[in-house]
């Protein structure tokens, strides 16, 4: 039984390290950093819909999430990060939307 699990750990960690080199790292926004809002609204909301509607705003798909009560989102969004001065904007968007 020794042979069939050296195969099968081997084709593991050969899928693994293809991947890797196929896909490539996807840091995502908890390392490449980000602006982080929680926006209230007057009744519950649905997570997907915002992030689809801020997505045409943003021009990128934001993460959108529930935070606490089911009427209460935490959005963080790396829209323009390496510029500075733009919270307002942000804030405008966010707002209109």
């Amino acid at each position: 039984m020794r042979k069939y699990f050296y195969v099968i750990s081997s084709v593991i960690i050969l899928s693994g390290i293809v991947s890797l080199f196929v896909r490539g790292l996807d840091p995502g926004i908890d390392f490449s950093g980000g602006r982080t809002y929680v926006i209230r609204f007057d009744k519950p909301v649905v997570t997907e819909d915002i992030a689809s509607k801020l997505s045409t705003v943003f021009g990128q798909l934001p993460q959108v999430v529930t935070y606490g009560k089911q009427d209460q989102v935490k959005i963080t969004t790396s829209y323009r990060i390496n510029e500075t001065g733009v919270e307002d904007e942000v804030d405008t968007k966010l707002s209109k939307d």
